[in-house]
């Protein structure tokens, strides 16, 4: 029998190319994956959670939502009641439910279809797993939100020149430009954070265009 890695890396990257073994990625790490739980209490999230409670949306959903970490903390630092949050590792959620029963949680792939209706939807980190299917991502997050309702993204960018996606996403403001189709601009903080390596992360607040649907 083939040993499986514990690194989780291994089931996302590897020589160069995208694998996507999200499920097996929870199943066999010996950390938690991208250290979720110190991440979602960097600067970076702090900035998400500011631009939650200036909207303060009546509903909102995380897409990739992970371990629910950070879904857990809108439940618990913003008036928000109905929360939701999904991703494609049934492992992953499996747990999620288990910290926190008052929150939704449901296994979902936002490349094959949207998910529920919510005034603000969460991408946090989730940009690199699905660049080879973007367009079909930014028109399924539009489809599960309310008409003129509110995309927050929280993005890291390697400093390399090239990298996995950068085909696709060359730059913080290359993603601006592509999701301007559907989405308005009306913030965006860029921050370097030494625990987060010093890459660039972006913090960029949309509100859904009328006429994207």
């Amino acid at each position: 029998m083939t040993k499986q890695s514990k690194d989780y890396h291994d089931y996302v990257f590897k020589n160069g190319s995208l694998l996507g073994e999200f499920d097996k990625m929870y199943q066999c790490s010996d950390q938690i994956p991208w250290h979720q739980d110190k991440t979602a209490f960097y600067i970076h999230s702090d900035i998400c959670l500011y631009l939650i409670r200036l909207i303060n949306p009546s509903s909102i959903c995380e897409v990739g939502c992970g371990l629910g970490i950070f879904t857990n903390r809108i439940y618990s630092e913003t008036p928000i009641k109905k929360i939701a949050g999904i991703d494609i590792s049934e492992t992953a959620i499996d747990q999620a439910r288990k910290n926190n029963t008052k929150i939704s949680y449901a296994v979902s792939d936002i490349r094959n279809s949207p998910h529920g209706n919510y005034e603000m939807v969460v991408f946090k980190e989730i940009l690199w797993y699905v660049f080879q299917e973007l367009y079909l991502v930014i028109q399924n997050a539009s489809d599960m939100m309310t008409d003129e309702g509110y995309l927050l993204i929280s993005q890291s960018f390697p400093d390399t020149e090239t990298y996995i996606g950068s085909d696709v996403i060359s730059s913080p403001e290359h993603l601006v430009k592509i999701f301007s189709e559907h989405f308005t601009l009306i913030y965006f903080l860029e921050s370097r954070e030494a625990r987060f390596g010093l890459e660039r992360c972006v913090n960029l607040l949309f509100q859904k265009k009328s006429c994207s649907k």
